[in-house]
């Protein structure tokens, strides 16, 4: 498949389908997705090319696949991207002959289309099947990238350290002075729990207060309509109003800086921010630019390439692995 069939698939140019691939700025979400999605529909493989001139050398390649089983409940996906290259990166390093997909979790043959492929080993990103619906591909080896509102029941996790996340952003807070604080996520994942836990303990241990943790569903368009109003009423309810937030992925930062000029709280001023991904696209036109930690979502794919390998070519150990990558602060 060519980038020429990915544009057509998405109705856009192979300019733009560059452009979504290299993660350049100024690309709408919509047409992003877009782009996505018709790379999984045509199985576009952009390593491809660069795979195919050395497969003549090599003996046998190990057959891996690389699906998205489903984006988060916001339609907000980041990592996407950066997952996307920090896979093909590890995958023409280590000669594996590389499968792009994607899949809804939902669908009744979800785990049949992965257990067709007749992979060696899978990358799997998103919601994973039930314990009952996984038994088919549970004997494939499997590494999952990130988290997600579930654990997976199997194989291994490469994924960022929320609890470090937590007291990355609790320490620069407390490191410009605010003492009194607040935190905006929203609510179904389970390591968005251990963020908060963490924040939280670090600024009391600082003898601070966090004065609000403010969870919003996670229900689609729902969540990224109301972030905006989620985040006043909170606000408007705090008899002593915090100096310092703390929110949970850079997506959710336009509509809380939108509704904190209509309130006429000025960011950087009344209330410094810092949030998390180091998602650039999300944080472009944001003025004053806040503190960003990036969890180093290509890292973690780079990674989990890597020990997928091991476990295809090494039987030494069964444990499951969970590996944990340490974030960075990035400063305005």
């Amino acid at each position: 498949m060519t980038i020429r069939q990915v544009a057509q698939a998405a109705g856009v140019s192979t300019a733009t389908v560059s452009r979504v691939l290299n993660s350049a700025p100024y690309i709408a979400e919509e047409t992003a997705q877009a782009v996505r999605r018709a790379m999984a529909e045509v199985q576009y493989d952009p390593n491809r090319r660069r795979r195919s001139s050395k497969k003549s050398a090599q003996t046998q390649e190990l057959k891996v696949g690389f699906y998205v089983m489903e984006l988060n409940p916001t339609g907000q996906n980041p990592a996407y991207e950066r997952l996307l290259r920090g896979v093909a990166d590890a995958a023409q390093e280590y000669k594996l002959d590389l499968k792009f997909g994607f899949i809804r979790t939902a669908e009744q043959n979800a785990v049949e289309q992965l257990r067709a492929g007749n992979f060696d080993g899978l990358i799997l990103h998103g919601l994973p099947p039930n314990d009952e619906e996984s038994r088919p591909i549970r004997d494939i080896p499997t590494v999952w990238l990130l988290g997600g509102r579930q654990r997976p029941g199997w194989g291994d996790q490469i994924m960022p350290d929320n609890d470090s996340i937590g007291r990355i952003a609790a320490g620069y807070l407390l490191g410009q002075g605010h003492r009194d604080v607040m935190y905006f996520a929203y609510e179904s994942a389970w390591f968005y729990k251990v963020r908060v836990s963490a924040f939280q303990s670090a600024i009391e241990d600082a003898g601070g207060q966090v004065l609000s943790t403010v969870r919003i569903p996670s229900r689609g368009d729902v969540l990224r309509d109301a972030a905006a109003g989620y985040f006043l009423e909170a606000w408007n309810a705090l008899p002593k109003k915090p100096t310092g937030l703390f929110v949970a992925e850079d997506w959710l930062l336009a509509p809380i800086y939108a509704a904190a000029a209509k309130a006429g709280i000025r960011i950087g001023s009344d209330l410094q921010v810092v949030s998390c991904n180091n998602d650039r696209v999300r944080l472009e036109g944001l003025d004053p630019q806040p503190a960003t930690i990036d969890v180093h979502f290509d890292r973690a794919a780079y990674r989990g390439v890597q020990l997928l390998n091991y476990r295809l070519t090494s039987k030494s150990f069964d444990d499951r692995a969970r590996i944990l990558l340490e974030p960075t602060l990035v400063l305005p």
